[in-house]
């Protein structure tokens, strides 16, 4: 079974879904969607399944959220 990745804790999980809901550019949407999943405890395979990015995309995001903080989501 995939290990799950772990969000730095810049957020909870329950401001992930909140700026997962408002955000009003797609892709930015899309980033926070992929760190509130991970933050449920969702692997990268199956949320790369879900939003429709490859298993690396979602590693990347993670790990830019990791390192930058909630600065790091965005393209």
């Amino acid at each position: 079974m995939p290990r799950s990745p772990t969000v730095a804790p810049h957020l909870s999980t329950d401001e992930l879904a909140t700026r997962y809901r408002a955000a009003k550019e797609g892709g930015d949407r899309t980033h926070w969607q992929v760190l509130w999943l991970v933050a449920r405890g969702r692997t990268c395979p199956d949320v790369a399944e879900t939003v429709g990015y490859t298993v690396n995309w979602v590693r990347t995001i993670v790990s830019r959220d990791y390192a930058g903080g909630p600065d790091g989501v965005g393209d």
